[in-house]
């Protein structure tokens, strides 16, 4: 059986933008959750998800031949904060690290992701 890995980012995956439910987009009709959270820096966002999304990727936790990482602005706090918050099977989940921290929320810096991507899948 061939082996999968799927990288997740936390906003705009998990973390919806939308003022509402967006499910003419995504289709998740369930429920949706919206909570404040604090990073470890001790900065709060708001966070809204589909609880439908949480159940399908912890089903797909369980799969033998996938592998789940995290690739997020979020870094480590996406095991510690994000994961416990939505219910998520997330904290034992590698985080695949921005190679220049100190630029990760940089407008200019750009697609961080795509580069740790290709450099992880490499």
């Amino acid at each position: 059986m061939k082996k999968v890995t799927i990288y997740w980012d936390v906003d705009g995956v998990y973390n919806s933008f939308a003022g509402g439910p967006p499910t003419r987009l995504t289709k998740w009709t369930g429920r949706w959750t919206r909570k404040r959270v604090k990073d470890s820096m001790g900065k709060t966002y708001g966070i809204f998800w589909a609880e439908e999304l949480v159940e399908a990727v912890n089903a797909l936790e369980e799969l033998p031949n996938v592998t789940n990482k995290w690739v997020t602005t979020w870094q480590d706090d996406a095991q510690t904060i994000i994961s416990p918050l939505l219910g998520l099977n997330g904290e034992e989940w590698e985080v695949i690290y921005c190679d220049d921290p100190h630029n990760i929320n940089e407008h200019k810096y750009g697609w961080w992701n795509v580069r740790a991507i290709r450099s992880d899948a490499e």
